[in-house]
């Protein structure tokens, strides 16, 4: 089973568009609240949803992915608590709401527009590595692990404003499976 972590306070947000998602895939799913200490054994996947960014708002899944032994998709505010947890360092940077980025990454077809929803940047990924960029700003937007199914993205690929979001969620998918 995949566990979806939702980092908002509202149950109307990205979160939902991935449960729906989710829901039309017909894959099976448990939904834990961010700041919940109950994270059922799940064996299958993680997926760390966006929210809103501050700076305690990644510190309570430290624990959570460092444990974790399955593949992890962090999206946006998830990417950002892999960067945290892995060393790296973020920044503030100019809000877009639609990038270009180009690079490699498993169900990303080397150049698509993204939708982005926040003003923080990855400064440094850690010991994660980069694999994607805004066109643009040539920023990083996209970090996986060197030996483990972890992957980050700093947009979200679950909006249809991400051109490649279904092709690369259904990748992580299939490492689930």
């Amino acid at each position: 089973m995949l566990c979806v972590i939702n980092n908002t306070a509202h149950d109307v947000s990205y979160h939902y568009d991935i449960c729906e998602w989710l829901k039309l895939k017909k894959v099976s799913y448990y939904c834990s609240n961010s700041g919940s200490a109950f994270l059922p054994d799940v064996s299958g996947g993680l997926i760390i949803s966006g929210g809103p960014f501050h700076s305690d708002s990644v510190r309570y899944l430290n624990s959570t992915i460092s444990e974790f032994r399955g593949p992890i998709l962090g999206i946006c505010l998830g990417c950002m608590a892999l960067v945290e947890v892995f060393g790296g360092t973020l920044g503030e940077c100019e809000q877009a709401d639609v990038i270009s980025v180009e690079g490699e990454f498993p169900g990303f077809d080397n150049r698509s527009d993204a939708k982005a929803a926040h003003r923080q940047k990855i400064v440094s990924p850690g010991d994660l590595i980069p694999c994607l960029w805004d066109v643009k700003t040539r920023e990083i937007v996209g970090v996986r692990h060197g030996t483990k199914q972890i992957f980050g993205v700093m947009f979200h690929p679950e909006s249809p404003l991400t051109i490649c979001g279904n092709d690369l969620l259904q990748q992580f998918l299939r490492l689930v499976r």
